[in-house]
C-alpha cells in the first residue's frame, strides 16, 4: 500500500506520509492535535500545513478510521515515553536495551535498516553503526516521529509546552511513598553523522511502503503493541515484506499469549532460517502500551534474529477473516460496503477492489488458494502483497503459520 497517487506523495513538516489514504490520515491527525495538545512553537504552522495539504486531495474521515484505530497513542502515553526514553536520568531505560540488541553483533553487514515501530526514535542513534548508510524511523503516529526528530536534533523548545516541565515522581522509601521532584534534562542529541543517516517516514508495519530501503528489519516491541492472533498476523507481515538475503531482529517480551515458538514458526512460514536466538531473564520494559507506571518493570525477553534465505511457502499460511459468518454471508449476497474495524464500530468504506479481497479471502484457507482466487489464470506476487496489506491492515485478516 502506498500514499501515491498520480505522482503526488503527501508529508507533514517533511516526514512523508506513506499510508493509505493519506489526506484521510491528515483529516484525523489535526482533530486529535486540536483535542489533546497544548501550543508549542511551530504548530500552528503544522495546523496550516494540514490545511492546506488536507485541501488537495478530497477525503472522508472513514477512509482513515482503521489507522486511527492503529494509532494508539495519546499525548499523555507520548509525554511518558519522552520521560522513559529521553530523560537524562539513571532511570533511563534505553540503554539495557541497546546493549542487548548489540547494534555491531546483530547489524553486522547491514547497509539500510528499518526501524518498525521507532516511536519517539531515539534508538536510531545507537543504531547508527559505522556500516549503516541509513537508520530509517517509522510509525504510524506522526507526532511521536515529528517528536523524536526534534528531540535527535537537540530542538527540545520545540515539544509542547508541557513536556518541559519539572517532573513529579513516587519513590518507595522506608516502605513509604515520598514525593520527588526532578529537573528534566533531555539526553544527548545525535552527532551530525548520524543525523544525515536518520530518515523518517509514517507507514504502517502491517504495510510498509516498498519505496523505503532496507535490508534489515529492526522491531523493538512493536509485537508487544499486539495482542492474540493479531500479533502472529503482524509477524508474518513483517516476514512476508523482505526480500531474500534481509534480515530482520525482533525484540519482544515473554507472556502466556507471546512465546518463542510463536515467532519461530511465524518466521519459518516465511521464509526465514534462524541465526540468533537469545534471552535476558530481566531486561527493563518500557516500550508497550501499558505498564507505564514509574516503578521499575522488567520482564523476560527474547532477541531473535533470522535472514530470509527461500520464498515463502504460501499454502503453510493460514488465513481466516475476522469478520461473524453471518457478516460473511451477507457481504456475498448484497454489495455492501461498510465493515466494522477492530469492534470499534467505526465504519470504513470499502472500494469495490477491497469488497473483492474479502470475497477472495472468504473462499480461501491459506494464502497459495487466496492467491488462485485474486487471480486464477496468472497468479500475480503484487495482487497478493497488495491484497494482504490491505486486509491485515485494517484488521479485517488474521494469518498464522503452519507448525
Amino acid at each position: 500500500m502506498t500514499s501515491r497517487t498520480k505522482g503526488l506523495t503527501l508529508s507533514l513538516a517533511k516526514i512523508p506520509l506513506l499510508v493509505d489514504s493519506p489526506a484521510g490520515y491528515l483529516v484525523a491527525l489535526r482533530q486529535k492535535l486540536a483535542e489533546q495538545y497544548g501550543d508549542w512553537p511551530g504548530r500552528s504552522a503544522i495546523v496550516r500545513e494540514i490545511g492546506r495539504t488536507s485541501k488537495k486531495r478530497a477525503t472522508r474521515w472513514t477512509e482513515w478510521s482503521s489507522g486511527a484505530n492503529r494509532s494508539r497513542w495519546n499525548r499523555i502515553i507520548i509525554q511518558q515515553l519522552v520521560d522513559r526514553e529521553w530523560l537524562d536520568s539513571e532511570y533511563n531505560e534505553l540503554d539495557s536495551l541497546i546493549d542487548f540488541i548489540d547494534p555491531s553483533r546483530n547489524l553486522a553487514g547491514a547497509k539500510h535498516v528499518l526501524v518498525a515501530g521507532a516511536g519517539l526514535c531515539r534508538i536510531a542513534d545507537p543504531l547508527c553503526i559505522s556500516s549503516v548508510d541509513s537508520v530509517t524511523c517509522t510509525d504510524l503516529s506522526w507526532e511521536m516521529l515529528y517528536f523524536g526528530r526534534e528531540l535527535l536534533a537537540g530542538r527540545h523548545r520545540n515539544l509542547p509546552t508541557e513536556f518541559g516541565g519539572p517532573r513529579l515522581f513516587f519513590e518507595i522509601e522506608n516502605g513509604r511513598f515520598k514525593k520527588k521532584t526532578r529537573r528534566l534534562a533531555f539526553g544527548e542529541p545525535s552527532t551530525r553523522i548520524s543525523r544525515s543517516k536518520i530518515r523518517f517516514a509514517v507507514t504502517d508495519a502491517f504495510a510498509i511502503d516498498r519505496s523505503l530501503e532496507k535490508n534489515v528489519l529492526v522491531a523493538p516491541y512493536l509485537l508487544d503493541a499486539f495482542t492474540g492472533d493479531e500479533c502472529e498476523t503482524l509477524l508474518i507481515r513483517l516476514g512476508q515484506q523482505l526480500g531474500l538475503g534481509q534480515s530482520i531482529v525482533i525484540v519482544m517480551s515473554l507472556t502466556a499469549g507471546r512465546l518463542p515458538d510463536v515467532v519461530v514458526r511465524g518466521l519459518r512460514a516465511t521464509g526465514f532460517d534462524v541465526d540468533t536466538l537469545k534471552l535476558h531473564p530481566n531486561l527493563p520494559y518500557s516500550f508497550s502500551r501499558v505498564d507505564f507506571g514509574f516503578v521499575r518493570q522488567e520482564r523476560a525477553t527474547i532477541l531473535v534474529r533470522a535472514t530470509k534465505t527461500r520464498l515463502p511457502v504460501a499454502k503453510k499460511i493460514r488465513l481466516s477473516l475476522n469478520l461473524s459468518p453471518s457478516f460473511v454471508a451477507e457481504l456475498k449476497r448484497t454489495k455492501m460496503r461498510a465493515v466494522g474495524v477492530d469492534g470499534s464500530g467505526a465504519p470504513s468504506e470499502l472500494s469495490s477492489t477491497e469488497r473483492n479481497y474479502l470475497l477472495a479471502a472468504s473462499e480461501s484457507a491459506n494464502c497459495a488458494q487466496f492467491a488462485e482466487q485474486l487471480s486464477p489464470r496468472a497468479v500475480s506476487a503484487d495482487v497478493t502483497e497488495t491484497a494482504l496489506a490491505c486486509l491485515t491492515s485494517k484488521g479485517l485478516l488474521r494469518l498464522s503459520g503452519m507448525s
